[in-house]
């Protein structure tokens, strides 16, 4: 398990990626990736133009919806 250093929510491995953010990689979950790439670009978008990107963040919310059921 690793921790998405923005949320703090603990994620099996293959669900937190590297992100280059201010001048550092950081290990982030898909959404705070968007959450991230948002504000960088000054964007509001409410989900990934890309096919991966996008599954990794629906992967994330599945898995919290799971860890909230579960608790």
């Amino acid at each position: 398990m690793t921790a998405c250093t923005r949320c703090l929510t603990s994620y099996p491995n293959k669900l937190v990626t590297q992100m280059f953010v201010n001048g550092r990689y950081t290990m982030v979950c898909g959404v705070c990736a968007l959450i991230i790439s948002n504000e960088v670009h000054g964007t509001r978008r409410r989900k990934f133009d890309g096919e991966q990107a996008e599954l990794m963040r629906q992967r994330a919310l599945a898995w919290r919806r799971g860890t909230k059921e579960r608790s």
